[in-house]
């Protein structure tokens, strides 16, 4: 008698699981549109209105869904003559009872509407909106329509289904880039964040530039540029995702154009240019002398306790940033004592070259060797006979030879009267 109850038990238990597994009748993420293009058509007789050519995808992702998204044109009577508008016919194939539409957008008015289905009240989290939906027997499609109301709406991530929504999968490389240099010990490469634990499998788009195992070990092979990827098949509580990052891989040094110096001869910027232009050296860690031309930011409250910060030799018009540096010795910012740079300190920084697009610079995390202060005491008073044949304003500009206050020239402050 009990070994029948429990089979009884565990059958009703396995007939309620699967009852409440999610079932999704329809769902998109516009993941196979390119930007511009018009959903039309298809499985589920997609129609955007719109009276300005609006209504259409776009690489962004405002709605705080995946990339890319649609825009629904906003109603404007003296541009549009009508409000732009997405549509979606689902066939049912059977199904009916409560169901559920859920999809994101921004913050912006969206009207939602049924034809063969009772809309009930809709819950908004975060960016997520939820409909509650329900399907009389015997019906065999359903029209969903969203119109925007007086602005342009983000629309994304959208899906009808019934039972228990699946959770994300929550997987995250927590960058989208990144480049190493084939036999450097200083190489760092993301680690995928997968809180869930779930089962990944790793692979690598170009396997003749790196591989990467399936405990997430990669292994270098070749300069050049290739996809990493984790991917999680899904399961009856989470989402499917895969997430990807772009590996930039560097070839290895060569030993003969080792170009490490010491504080002494610390190359000037100048210098620094030329070498990065003839991409020479740059695995190695090296020292570069400047004065400090602009500050862009200092980190003195936050967590990072970085600075971004341009330096120069004051001397032409080419300088070169140091990306989120730290101060001398490595020390934060926003740790108690931290010496600052300010505008005309002249500085030795410790760190690696590289470009970025167009900007020579330190990578992130250099660090100040030494620091001379340019700040009031270190301000020479000379006339303007004195002073150099070419100054410069505290933000790096030309200054003009009428120009009065103080100045850079030489790579010191001067007063000029």
């Amino acid at each position: 008698m009990k070994k029948t109850l429990l089979l009884l038990a565990a059958l009703v238990a396995a007939a309620f699981t699967t009852a409440q597994a999610e079932d999704i009748l329809w769902q998109e993420d516009f993941s196979s549109y390119e930007a511009e293009a018009v959903p039309a058509g298809g499985t589920y007789k997609y129609v955007c209105v719109d009276g300005a050519g609006a209504t259409k995808i776009y690489a962004e992702a405002l709605a705080g869904g995946t990339t890319p998204e649609l825009l629904i044109n906003k109603y404007d009577t003296k541009k549009h003559p009508e409000p732009g508008s997405f549509s979606v016919t689902v066939p049912m194939n059977g199904k009916s009872g409560e169901m559920t539409l859920s999809f994101k957008r921004n913050n912006k008015a969206l009207d939602v509407t049924a034809i063969g289905a009772e809309l009930g009240k809709m819950v908004r989290t975060g960016n997520t909106d939820e409909y509650p939906v329900t399907v009389a027997a015997g019906t065999t499609e359903v029209t969903f329509t969203f119109t925007a109301g007086s602005a342009n709406v983000r629309f994304d991530d959208a899906k009808l289904y019934q039972g228990t929504a699946k959770k994300p999968a929550g997987l995250s490389w927590g960058t989208a880039t990144r480049e190493v240099t084939i036999g450097s010990s200083e190489n760092k490469f993301p680690t995928l964040s997968n809180a869930n634990e779930l089962p990944v499998t790793y692979a690598s788009s170009e396997a003749s530039v790196a591989t990467i195992a399936q405990d997430g070990t990669i292994t270098l092979v070749a300069e050049g540029k290739t996809t990493v990827s984790a991917a999680f098949a899904g399961n009856d509580t989470y989402e499917a995702q895969t997430v990807t990052y772009e590996l930039t891989v560097k070839p290895a040094a060569d030993p003969s154009e080792d170009i490490s110096n010491t504080p002494e001869t610390a190359y000037t910027v100048a210098k620094a240019r030329e070498l990065i232009d003839a991409g020479k050296g740059l695995s190695s860690k090296v020292y570069v002398k400047g004065i400090v031309k602009k500050v862009q930011e200092i980190d003195t409250t936050g967590t990072f306790g970085n600075a971004t910060y341009f330096i120069w030799d004051a001397e032409g018009e080419d300088d070169m940033e140091i990306y989120r540096g730290y101060g001398l010795n490595g020390q934060k910012f926003n740790e108690a004592g931290a010496t600052l740079v300010e505008v005309g300190d002249v500085v030795i920084v410790y760190g690696q070259m590289t470009k970025y697009k167009e900007t020579y610079e330190f990578s992130a995390n250099s660090q100040i060797y030494s620091i001379v202060k340019g700040g009031p005491t270190g301000i020479q008073t000379l006339g303007r006979q004195k002073a150099a044949s070419r100054s410069y304003d505290l933000q790096g500009r030309v200054a003009p030879a009428s120009q009065r206050g103080v100045v850079l020239a030489n790579g010191q402050k001067v007063l000029v009267k």
